[in-house]
This record gives C-alpha cells, structure tokens and sequence, in this order.
C-alpha cells in the first residue's frame, strides 16, 4: 500500500473543507432565489439594472445606448457601463432562460464567490494564509454579504475587478513582470467603468501596499540615508512603485470619457435626464457642509457600517479584546484596513449616508479588518476552549440577530394586485405614468412598460414636466398609476381629454399576502355608518377597501378637490351610476358627485369616523 504523506493529506484536506465552505455559502444563497424584485431593499436600483436587460430583450441588444425607458424619449439613460448587464443578457441568450431576476442574482452569486476565491488569493499574499482564511470565512458568511450577494446589482462585479486590480499590482511590485501591470490596467478600466465609486477604498488600500513596499525595500537596504538610497536605486527597486503609481492613473481616463458621453446623452434630454447629470448631482454623491456637521448623519454612517459585521457592540467588543489581549502582530494591515473602509464614506458621504447597498464596495477590506482581529485573538486564545466558545458564540448570536437574515429567509411574498391589474389593462407598446415621487423604476420593469416616472429633484414643477414631456408626448401615455394624490391630481389637471388615471394606495402591496388583513374597529364603524346613513339599493357603490375588489374600474380624466383630504391614490369609474366610494386609508366614506361626464368632484368626508 502506498502511503500518503501527512503534507499531502494535509493539502487535500485543506481543498475538501475549502470547497465544501463554498458549497454551503453557495446554498445559503438559494434560498428564496425566486422572489421577486419588488419589495425587496432598494429596489429601485435592482430594478434600474435589471430593466436595462429587459429591454436588450425586447428592443435589441444596444449597449452604447442601453435603455432605462422612464423618463420619455429617447429613452436612454445610461449610468454605469453595462458590463454587468452584457454579460447577463448573453447568458439567459445563449442559455435561452426567460427570468432576469433568478438570473441576475444567480449571476450575482457566481460573482461573489469567484471575489471570496480572490480576496483569499490576494490576503495570502499581502499576510499569511491562516489570515486569508478567517478573512474570507468572514466575508463569505456576514448577514450583509449573503443577503446583498443575492442582489440584482452591478456591485459585486465591480469588486470583484477591483480585487483582481489589487492582485496584480502587487504581484507586479513582487515579481516585476509588466504582464501584472498590463493585466491590472484593465482589470482597474472594467472596475471603474462598471461603478466607478466602488474604487475608493482600493486604491488607498493599494497606496497602502505601495508605501509599505517602499519603507520595507529601504529598511532592508545597506544605505543609510533615504534620499541617497531614493536616487541610486530609483532605476532599480523604486521604479516598480513609480510605475504602478503611474499605471494606477490609467484605468480612470476611460470612465471619464464614459462619463461626458453619458452627461452629453442627459444633456440632451427633457428636464428629468438634465437632473441626473453629474454637474447636478455632486451634492448628492458628496453631501453638503450641514451634514457632515450633523452628528445624526454620522451616526447613521456608523450604524450601516457596523451591521457588516453583527452591529456595533460586536464590533466595539472584537476592537477591545484585540487591543487588551493580543500581540497585534500584524497592526498595520489593520490600519491599513481600516483607513481604507472610512475613506470611502468619508468622500461619497451622502451615497453612503442614503443607501447601505454602497457598503457593498468596502466589505472584502472590512472582512480583511475583522479577520486580522479574529486570527491574532483565536492565536492568544485558543488553548483557553471556554473563551473561545464564548467569543465564537458571541459573534454567531449577533450576527444571527441581524435584519438581513430576516429580510433572506423569512421573506414572505407579496402581489401587488394593482401592478397586476395595469399589467392586463395595458399592453407593452403602452406607455405609462408613475406618480410615485420617487426614483423608482420596479413598476415599469415588473410588467414591462415604459413610460415618464414622475420622480422629484431640486427644481422640479408640474409646470416645467408638462411643458417639456407631456405637452408634446401626451398622447402616448395612456394609463396613470400612481401612490402620492397631489401629483395625480396636477398631472390629470393637465391632461383634459387623453388619459385613463389607474392608481392604487402605497401601503396596498404590504398588507396583500396569504392570509386576510384584519378588519380594523374604524373600518367596521364605518361600513356600520355607510349601511344605516346610505341607500345602497339604488345607488351603486364603487368599493376600494383591504380585498382589492376593482371590478368596477374604469375611467377619470380630471379630479378637483378643495382640500388635502386623501392620503392614498383612488381608482375612479367614469359615469353618473356610481355615487359613492369607500375607501381604506380616509376617515370616512367620501361623496363623489359627477358633474359632467368627464369631471369628478370630491366632496368633503361624509361620516367622520374617529
């Protein structure tokens, strides 16, 4: 019998439990892949990704000119380069599958691991592999990364190229072979040009690396003065860090050029397209003076920050046992780590401020933080078996405890009966208005429309959106569907003849699942009032209420009302039949009193239920 060396068994025992930590991070994943995007966090932005596939499927495969068709004509709105969204597109072609949601997120997943496979490569490098292995434990299993890692979002891919980039220069500043730079070109063009913010935190981390190498190439040197050993040898050991600092400029000229093309394609647009150029939107990338004064601001940074890792305590005490119970052995990656998570809030703080997907960009160097903290505890402790029960029990019970384990596993699914309904009520080639108030594209892409999003900026107005969009197109909108009233009630005022107001109320898609919503004590006195004070056999009754009953539905074509008396979007019906409307969301039974056969006025509350 040949016998197996105990470094070979080793080795292969090291790749089994490897492949199988992959296998079940994987399976994590997949549960509950096919819930849909609405719903979901920030599905706005899903949304805003995946509705760029859809329409390479339904108007032809246009990358230079992808679509996110909700703002009119011409309909191209281009952000990042669509790299995410090539490689998507030619995946469900030449696999011939239909759904983009299971899909994206399968693709998103495949991405994710192959960066967890990287970052273990690149942090063996930088440390040793024991590090790389709670580093990549850490990043494969945080709550955050299995729940964003399931996203329909270009994030990942972007980290992914921004890992490879790292990778290779310091493979370069090793082994000095120009195929590592050339290769990290462009890996850094792909990273930048597929969302160019995710870059922050890797170049200060590689600036890091670079100023690390050079203080080390001269501490090992036989010369004695810094500058005497900067000149002799900067044809020498130097030149590669030059080089590099030069190389990593390179990868930026691209996005820039990507950049003035795509503000020139907004630029051209109605007022909508104009606010998103970047000119007009520093503010919102980089925040103004008041909040990066606003302690509260902070805070919410803080707290975004925290849940990758279990939330602030866990954090707060990982910190204080490493610093009161270990050598910190390797203290300077920790700062490098940690300098390089704040910088990206610290210069985008208002991205990172409004939205936690951006976090998405630092986690591989936080987990690289947590990692460093963890390796050099467990060496201080690890002979101490009740400590480190304790200490891997604390940890697992936060993190356990996170909302993004909720938001993954006990998802529960929710129909939005009045996106189903505008979905049988329209057809592709309709077009469509939004009065969400809001950035949100989920509408148009749940049931494949396009459409104008009434979506608010600095400077917007009725005014301004109808005489650039609506005055010219209005024709080609033919439903409304909408959640704030008072943007209903402006857009119908402007359109006197052409379009059918379909609208439901915002909280409808929450309390729509598999069981029946309550009867509320205010819901029941009101039909009580509506039975005994309202003749219902001879006047028909239009009943919007928690069943979704829409049976009635039909036209409005204009709305006025005196006062701020609804706080939810009403479908009407055209015709003097109907005289009544009851309605969740209102104090009260509202009289509807038809005038003419095209103007409705809302009367004030009826029965005032309190």
């Amino acid at each position: 019998m040949i016998k197996i060396p105990e470094s070979i068994k080793g080795v292969k025992l090291r790749r089994i439990i490897y492949i199988l930590v992959l296998i079940a991070a994987v399976v994590l994943r997949l549960i509950n892949i096919d819930v849909p995007l609405m719903n979901q966090a920030h599905e706005f932005r899903q949304s805003q990704t995946a509705i760029a596939v859809q329409r390479f499927f339904l108007d032809g495969f246009d990358p230079i000119h992808y679509q996110v068709p909700v703002f009119g004509e011409p309909w191209s709105l281009p952000f990042e380069f669509p790299i995410y969204q090539i490689v998507l597109y030619l995946i469900m072609l030449l696999g011939g599958l239909a759904d983009i949601t299971v899909c994206g997120r399968i693709l998103s997943i495949s991405v994710f691991v192959i960066s967890a496979i990287i970052l273990h490569v690149l942090i063996k490098e930088i440390a040793n592999e024991r590090i790389a292995d709670v580093t990549a434990v850490v990043y494969l299993f945080s709550p955050f990364d299995i729940y964003w890692s399931r996203a329909v979002l270009v994030d990942y891919l972007s980290v992914l190229f921004a890992l490879v980039y790292v990778l290779l220069f310091v493979n370069y500043l090793k082994k000095g072979k120009p195929v590592f730079a050339v290769c990290g070109v462009l890996a850094g063009i792909l990273a930048y040009l597929q969302k160019a913010s995710t870059m922050f935190p890797y170049v200060v981390f590689l600036a890091f690396v670079i100023l690390d190498g050079v203080v080390t190439a001269y501490k090992k040197s036989t010369r004695n003065h810094f500058f005497k050993w900067l000149i002799n040898d900067i044809h020498t050991r130097l030149s590669g860090y030059v080089s590099v600092f030069v190389l990593a400029v390179v990868p930026v000229i691209p996005v820039m050029i990507w950049d003035r093309y795509a503000d020139a394609i907004k630029s051209e647009g109605n007022c909508f397209y104009r606010s998103l150029v970047s000119d007009n939107l520093n503010e919102w990338f980089y925040g103004s003076p008041e909040q990066r004064l606003d302690p509260a601001c902070w805070s919410g940074i803080f707290q975004k920050l925290t849940s990758l890792c279990g939330g602030p305590l866990l954090l707060l005490f990982l910190v204080a046992i490493y610093f009161l119970g270990t050598k910190k052995e390797y203290i300077k990656y920790l700062l490098f780590a940690a300098v390089s998570v704040v910088s990206a809030p610290l210069i985008l703080f208002n991205l990172y401020y409004r939205h936690s997907y951006y976090f998405i960009a630092v986690t591989p160097v936080f987990a690289f933080f947590i990692g460093i903290m963890m390796y050099e505890m467990f060496k201080g402790i690890w002979n101490r078996k009740l400590l480190v029960i304790i200490f891997l029990s604390t940890i697992i019970f936060y993190n356990y405890r996170s909302p993004y384990l909720d938001a993954t596993y006990f998802f529960y699914r929710v129909e939005d009966p009045g996106v189903n309904l505008l979905e049988q009520l329209t057809t592709v080639d309709d077009q469509i208005i939004c009065a969400d108030g809001d950035w949100n594209p989920i509408v148009f892409y749940t049931i494949e429309r396009r459409g104008l999003m009434l979506y608010h900026y600095d400077g917007y107005s009725f005014d301004t959106v109808y005489e650039e969009v609506l005055s010219n197109d209005h024709d080609d909108y033919s439903y409304l569907y909408g959640y704030i009233m008072e943007d209903i009630i402006s857009v119908i005022n402007m359109y006197p003849d052409n379009i059918q107001m379909f609208s439901y109320p915002y909280y409808g898609a929450k309390l729509y699942s598999d069981e029946s919503f309550p009867v509320s004590d205010i819901e029941e006195n009101a039909w009580s009032v509506f039975d005994t004070e309202v003749n219902t056999d001879d006047e028909q009754l239009i009943r919007f209420d928690r069943n979704g009953d829409r049976s009635s539905a039909a036209y409005a074509v204009r709305i006025e009302t005196e006062t701020q008396i609804l706080d939810t979007a009403i479908i009407f019906a055209e015709g003097s039949d109907y005289a009544y409307l009851s309605t969740k969301g209102v104090s009260g039974i509202m009289h509807i009193e038809f005038e003419t056969a095209d103007i409705i006025t809302m009367s004030s509350v009826e029965f005032n239920i309190t």
